[in-house]
C-alpha cells in the first residue's frame, strides 16, 4: 500500500514493519562493486594525468582537466549501472519482472542485445566528466587551503 506520510522516519519503519530490517540495505551491493571500481579509476587516472598535465597543489584549472580526461573509461562503468538503475525503479512503479540488478541487467541483454545497456553513454560521460573535473579541482584548491591553516600555519 502506499505511504501518506512522507517523513523519513515514517517510511522507513513502514518498510521494516512490512519487509523487515534487511529491506532497508536492498540493491545496494551493485552501487557499491561499482563505486569502488569507478574510484580506484578515477583517482588512477587523475594521477596519471595531473602529473603528465603538470597540475599543481592548490586551484589549478589542470587539475580538473586532469581529472576529466579519464571519464570516457569511466562511463563504461557508470553508464549501465545508471541505465540499470533507472529500470529497476522504472520496473518497482510498474510490472516487477526483474529480481533484482543482475537479472535485469542479463534480461535486457538477452531482449534487446548487450548495448542496451550503453543507452545514453554520451551524455552519462559529459555529466561525469563535470562532476570528476569539479571534484578534482575542489578537492585540491580547498586541500591546499587546510593544509596551510592547519597543518603548516
Amino acid at each position: 500500500g502506499t505511504i501518506n506520510s512522507g517523513g523519513i522516519v515514517s517510511i522507513a519503519s513502514h518498510i521494516v514493519k512490512k519487509e523487515g530490517f534487511s529491506a532497508l540495505y536492498k540493491g545496494i551491493a551493485p552501487p557499491l562493486i561499482s563505486l569502488s571500481i569507478v574510484n580506484t579509476m578515477s583517482f588512477t587516472a587523475y594521477s596519471y594525468f595531473r602529473e603528465l598535465y603538470g597540475g599543481k597543489n592548490g586551484w589549478d584549472i589542470r587539475n580538473s582537466w586532469a581529472g576529466m580526461t579519464g571519464t570516457p573509461l569511466i562511463g563504461l562503468i557508470t553508464t549501465p549501472e545508471n541505465f540499470v538503475k533507472t529500470q529497476m525503479q522504472m520496473d518497482n512503479v510498474h510490472d516487477k519482472r526483474f529480481r533484482g540488478s543482475f537479472h535485469c541487467a542479463s534480461t535486457l541483454a538477452k531482449e534487446h542485445g548487450f548495448l542496451v545497456l550503453y543507452t545514453g553513454h554520451g551524455i552519462n560521460t559529459i555529466r561525469e566528466g563535470a562532476f570528476i573535473g569539479a571534484y578534482f579541482y575542489v578537492y585540491e584548491g580547498f586541500r591546499e587551503i587546510l593544509l596551510q591553516h592547519f597543518v603548516n600555519p
